[in-house]
């Protein structure tokens, strides 16, 4: 509904009734998330009443702290509470109102806290719903609608001007301060809203790829014939920090040389996730020489994918092959190991050979045996094909 209202289209009026429906019957949730895209669903369908009861659950779910306002989600990223906080100030600013507009004041300050030095957030979706949010909120306060502001920063060897108007004003102005740490102060002429953030950067020792996940690798062969000719790929990993959830991570299997995946299988895989909300893949991509598994979230439970290594042709001592798990918001926290298959290859099959070869009787005939007997001329089909012959031509000698 949330798509269908923004797209500025008529809606039928029964599906608006049956949206309202669904809607109310979900405001019990105990989600921040779910309770956030519900409201604002709620608001631009114009059930105020209905939008203004789930607000009030809304808020009830909220954190508090030193005028700001912000929605956390246990056991989510940071991403999910910028997306969360963000529709709750689209929702805020729907509804509109003097006690509204001062929470969301106060939801869009905690949201500049999380914004990065570039302007941006964590994702791409938490930027684009945050920088709405912002956005609206500015055009929303009173005096945005003529903007003529004069913004002044004096410290030590610091004197710097910025020049904010209706033409400039949605774009980010910087300036990089000469000496560190400093004592800064912003001063302000002039009518309309500007938004002041210090931005400082500073490395941390932060958690390695070992340190948040664990990944273990198995290989099988699932053929009775040919044990190489068909591989079970086994690959099992979880998040080991304790009762959270990863952002969205990617999972990079390279091809020993000589496979590719078994469609089959990964039909399977695609399938299974169809059938299963909760599912671990949530697309994947086949390059070359690997394949690319894009996944929901690793969570601390141990989650397994398994797919089918088929050979296309045999290579000599095939080299073992890595496996990556990284975090994609994060791409330093990162863990890779390496898999090879568990069955006799090409080598190891002529060496076998050979072995049994050097066991072998010097008397190349030892396992022949002397037939005293004439051997019996087998019948049927069997049996030796007669052959037919035409009679001689005879010679016409009354000529002669």
């Amino acid at each position: 509904m949330l798509s269908l209202s923004a797209g500025q289209k008529h809606i039928p009026s029964s599906v608006v009734k049956n949206a309202k429906f669904c809607l109310s019957a979900g405001i019990a949730s105990k989600d921040p998330y779910t309770m956030s895209l519900l409201t604002l669903a709620l608001a631009r369908l114009n059930f105020t009443d209905t939008a203004q009861v789930a607000l009030e659950r809304l808020l009830d779910l909220a954190e508090y702290n030193d005028h700001l306002l912000y929605w956390k989600i246990p056991g989510e990223s940071v991403t999910i509470s910028i997306e969360t906080t963000s529709y709750a100030v689209l929702s805020l600013l729907e509804l509109g109102g003097d006690k509204n507009l001062m929470l969301a004041r106060k939801a869009v300050k905690w949201l500049l806290i999380n914004r990065s030095s570039k302007g941006g957030f964590v994702s791409s979706l938490d930027t684009v719903t945050a920088l709405e949010a912002i956005s609206k909120f500015s055009t929303s306060s009173q005096s945005s609608h003529n903007t003529d502001l004069t913004v002044l920063l004096y410290g030590q060897q610091i004197e710097k001007s910025f020049k904010i108007q209706n033409k400039n004003k949605l774009v980010m102005q910087n300036y990089v301060l000469p000496i560190f740490p400093s004592q800064v102060e912003v001063f302000v002429q002039g009518e309309g809203c500007v938004i002041a953030q210090n931005v400082m950067n500073y490395n941390i020792d932060s958690a390695k790829g070992s340190d948040v996940f664990e990944i273990k690798v198995s290989t099988n062969s699932v053929s009775t014939v040919d044990l190489c000719s068909l591989q079970m790929l086994h690959i099992c990993f979880h998040n080991k920090l304790i009762n959270l959830s990863s952002n969205m991570v990617v999972l990079e299997v390279m091809f020993i040389s000589g496979y590719k995946p078994y469609k089959n299988s990964l039909d399977e895989i695609s399938a299974s996730n169809a059938d299963d909300n909760l599912s671990v893949v949530k697309k994947w991509e086949e390059e070359e020489e690997q394949i690319i598994f894009y996944l929901n979230k690793v969570v601390s439970r141990v989650q397994c994918i398994d797919f089918v290594m088929e050979r296309r042709y045999a290579i000599e001592d095939p080299l073992p092959a890595s496996i990556t798990l990284t975090d994609y918001y994060h791409p330093e926290r990162t863990i890779s190991t390496m898999y090879s298959l568990q069955c006799k290859t090409f080598s190891d099959t002529m060496l076998s050979g050979l072995e049994e070869l050097s066991f072998m009787n010097d008397d190349p005939f030892s396992n022949f045996h002397n037939v005293d007997h004439e051997l019996e001329t087998p019948e049927g089909i069997e049996g030796p094909q007669p052959s037919y012959a035409l009679p001689p031509k005879q010679t016409n000698t009354s000529n002669i």
